[in-house]
Parts: structure tokens; sequence; C-alpha cells
């Protein structure tokens, strides 16, 4: 995928990266900065700071026809994971 569809997409809320990027938790997508912020094209790192830095697009970024769709999940609540990792039900309070 060239880099005007990517344009395309990312405004369409996927999250991309290059194939030919050698550390794979890298994404590039939309999302505000702050809080009430407007979207911007950001990069985000899955595995590393876990936190959102606005994109300096390089020439190279611009030119390369490697780009893909990358479908992640999104986190979990904390409940959920705890609940999964414990392998515990839920304990009821009492009314």
């Amino acid at each position: 995928m060239n880099f005007s569809r990517l344009i395309r997409e990312i405004s369409e809320g996927k999250k991309l990266a290059r194939t030919s990027w050698t550390d794979k938790s890298i994404l590039v997508l939309m999302h505000p900065l702050t809080v009430g912020a407007e979207k911007t094209l950001c990069v985000y790192n899955a595995e590393g700071d876990k936190m959102y830095h606005p994109w300096m697009v390089r020439e190279e970024d611009m030119s390369g026809e490697d780009w893909e769709i990358v479908h992640i999940l999104e986190p979990a609540p904390i409940v959920t994971t705890l609940k999964n990792i414990a392998g515990a039900t839920p304990v009821s309070r009492p009314k």
C-alpha cells in the first residue's frame, strides 16, 4: 500500500505499519496527544513506552510501498485482565 492510501486508511481509524520496519510494535494512527485535543498523526510503540508521539514523516516513509493495516486488540480493562490471569470467578458481595 502506498502513502496516499495510508492517509485514507488512517483517517478511517485504521492502524498501519511498514513491513520493512524491524520493530513490529510500532504503529501509525490518528490519536489526540492531549485530553480534548484534535486527533493528529501519531506513532505508538505497543511494547515500549506505550505512549503516543507526533509522527515526523520521513521521505522514505512517504515513498514506501510496503504499508499494511495492523490489527491489534484494544487493551482489556484491568478487572477483566486480572480475572483472566488469576482464573478466578468474581466474588459476589453480600446485600
